[in-house]
């Protein structure tokens, strides 16, 4: 719409320029047909009259002028509404491939989403508000991130959650490679994939809050953990998995 203004604005000035400068080259014209016009005196009262073809001419540039500055506003409207057509082709389309990303990759987060789009930060944000706004996906905040699903994902902010932190490559392998052992101990995971200790520790520390991994009581000075019931069947019927 503001676009469609400012371009009526500008056709508009466009027109008065050039009617102003059809004027001004009718003045010229009369001043240098005033020189061979016929002289017509009536009570000490000089009329002059320009020759019948020089008013025919004026007359035709005038309606060429108007025809060009009436021609050339027309053109530009069409030539915004075109844009304006093009601009909304070009953004449905950007939606519908959010929309078709989330619904391959649900718990997938803003960054994730911006590197498999390649499209501008700002118009990804836009695009993901007016989506959530209008009931076609939903979103849950894990930590510092922001993860999107299709609208006919789970309900359950733990099933969320899971699939969130599964989108994870480390949290991935570790809760792989617990499945694959049914238990296993925090040594035995940076044994086995080759991780630091201390980065095993943050891993799991962040499943055990999310209750994804419970610890198994045994005696000796490091517990076993192993996945959760839940989080199990939620793994199984949704494929969280694979990747």
């Amino acid at each position: 719409m503001a676009s469609l203004l400012f371009t009526l604005m500008f056709g508009f000035s466009v027109s008065m320029l050039i009617q102003m400068s059809a004027g001004g080259e009718s003045m010229v014209v009369n001043e240098i047909s005033s020189a061979t016009s016929r002289n017509i005196s009536l009570h000490n009262l000089t009329l002059s009259t320009a020759p019948s073809d020089m008013i025919t001419s004026v007359q035709l540039e005038s309606d060429f002028c108007s025809f060009f500055s009436t021609t050339s506003l027309a053109t530009l409207i069409l030539g915004t509404v075109s844009m304006d057509r093009r601009e909304e082709k070009s953004s449905t389309k950007l939606r519908d491939r959010i929309v078709e990303e989330i619904a391959l990759n649900p718990g997938i987060h803003l960054r994730g989403l911006h590197r498999i789009l390649d499209c501008a930060m700002g118009a990804l944000q836009y695009h993901l508000k007016n989506l959530e706004d209008a009931g076609m996906i939903k979103s849950l905040k894990v930590g510092n991130s922001k993860h999107f699903y299709p609208l006919d994902f789970s309900d359950d902010e733990k099933v969320l959650e899971l699939t969130a932190l599964l989108r994870n490559p480390t949290t991935h392998s570790i809760v792989h490679e617990t499945i694959e052992n049914g238990r296993t101990t925090q040594a035995d995971l940076s044994r086995t994939l080759d991780l630091d200790k201390s980065l095993v520790s943050y891993y799991v520390s962040g499943l055990i809050k999310a209750e994804v991994f419970e610890t198994i009581r045994v005696f000796g000075r490091e517990k076993p953990v192993q996945l959760a019931e839940w989080a199990q069947i939620s793994i199984d019927s949704l494929g969280l998995m694979v990747q």
